[in-house]
């Protein structure tokens, strides 16, 4: 690793550290669920990124929409982002480049927009390694150890749902894996709850 990597890391690091757990400050009506907000995310790094001489140049290098419609005939579009990084080190100079990928649908025009906030804030969510969990003693409590299902049995729960609200209610209790997948791998599990969605309905 060279020298300017490391300066940049270490800066990374500390921020990382200052951040700590961050609150949940959104809500999911559809499927009852709290996240932590792209504006959130963007309140906290205005005061992090300066006091630690770190800049973020974020751009976008290409984009695909995939055009689809509802067994009703509604239109979908779904887009997909390909973003860049540039993460400056403001006393030297130094910087590095990481790219990035993000996807969003919609019904109407904002699925460009949407793609692009969800990026940048997953971007962040895995640099600065956020959590929205306290950061509990791990010997304050004992519990089984769980491992992270894959994305196909996910996706086999959100297809086998019987109806609305166990489809709902599934939802909920998975999503507190999301950040453990890629954008694409998630995209499959919330095209399989909106196809299943539209089965009940």
């Amino acid at each position: 690793m060279s020298d300017a990597n490391k300066a940049i890391g270490e800066k990374i690091l500390a921020i990382s550290e200052s951040i700590g757990a961050v609150k949940q400050d959104g809500k999911n009506t559809f499927s009852d669920y709290n996240f932590v907000s792209s504006e959130q995310m963007l309140f906290i790094l205005r005061k992090e990124l300066p006091k630690h001489h770190l800049a973020i140049i974020p751009s976008i290098t290409s984009a695909k929409e995939e055009i689809s419609q509802t067994e009703k005939g509604k239109q979908v579009i779904r887009t997909t982002v390909y973003m860049t990084f540039e993460l400056i080190d403001t006393e030297t100079g130094n910087s590095i480049e990481k790219t990035w990928i993000g996807a969003d649908q919609d019904f109407g025009g904002k699925s460009f927009g949407q793609a692009v906030t969800e990026a940048t804030k997953r971007f962040y969510f895995k640099l600065f390694n956020v959590s929205s969990q306290g950061d509990a003693d791990p010997d304050s409590k004992t519990t089984e150890a769980t491992s992270i299902p894959s994305a196909e049995t996910l996706i086999n729960r959100m297809t086998e749902a019987p109806s609305l609200d166990i489809l709902k209610k599934s939802y909920q209790q998975i999503y507190k894996y999301r950040l453990n997948f890629t954008d694409t791998a998630w995209a499959k599990v919330d095209k399989a709850k909106d196809q299943r969605k539209k089965e009940l309905t």
